[in-house]
């Protein structure tokens, strides 16, 4: 039986041999029943409430050429943490005569399986409401200290009132040649350049980005222009 395996972590802070771990459980139970792994799928640094996974989505267009029987996860909320999303996915399998599986004993070929994937949903969802609180938490404590509460910076850094003091308040301190860049793309697309034109000539002068790439992002998240981490 030809099966495939998906492994991810949420983010960026997360270790990334959590994808190798995943992995390596996923392996045993296809060696334990005797199944061929054709395919193996992943994504780092992305919720699994982001449909838009690359791995993900490239795991869904396989699943539908047929290219594979079975999905091997090491456990369901790897493949989604989206309410509603699990059972959805196991309909889907289901009339591809697919299955899925995972490495705690999950079977969506069991009669128990639906029952069970709308209790993990609700289970995935408390979680996240936890996460969320933690994360906010989290992000109010690193405001108040002084830090940045969102994404990575550019364009400054933050450094200690008080170098001696561990708990002091911090400070932000222009890095001149980042903040340079930053004032030329706001003058650029204020004369009415695009942000495609801005983002690709960046990417070819080999500007240094907060990520890898310089790139557009929908105005919906985080505006106009970020950096593909």
């Amino acid at each position: 039986m030809k099966v495939a395996i998906y492994a991810r972590y949420s983010t960026d802070l997360q270790d990334k041999s959590s994808i190798a771990g995943q992995i390596t459980n996923c392996e045993a139970v296809a060696k334990e029943n005797g199944w061929h792994v054709v395919e193996h799928y992943s994504d780092e640094a992305i919720s699994g409430t982001d449909d838009s996974r690359p791995g993900y989505q490239q795991l869904l267009a396989d699943s539908e050429s047929g290219l594979f029987e079975a999905i091997i996860v090491d456990e369901t909320s790897r493949l989604t943490r989206r309410p509603g999303e699990l059972p959805r996915l196991l309909e889907i399998f289901s009339f591809r005569n697919q299955f899925l599986v995972d490495c705690k004993g999950f079977d969506s070929r069991h009669e128990t399986a639906a029952l069970l994937a709308s209790i993990y949903g609700g289970i995935d969802s408390l979680e996240l409401r936890k996460i969320k609180e933690r994360t906010h938490r989290g992000l109010r404590e690193r405001a108040k200290a002084g830090f940045s509460a969102g994404g990575k910076t550019y364009g400054f850094e933050t450094e200690a009132v008080d170098p001696d003091d561990p708990q002091s308040k911090k400070r932000h301190i222009v890095i001149e040649h980042e903040a340079e860049i930053v004032r030329e793309i706001f003058t650029r697309y204020a004369d009415g350049e695009s942000p495609r034109k801005i983002c690709d000539d960046l990417n070819a002068r080999g500007i240094p980005s907060p990520g890898s790439t310089w790139k557009r992002v929908t105005r919906r998240s985080r505006g106009w222009m970020g950096s593909a981490l």
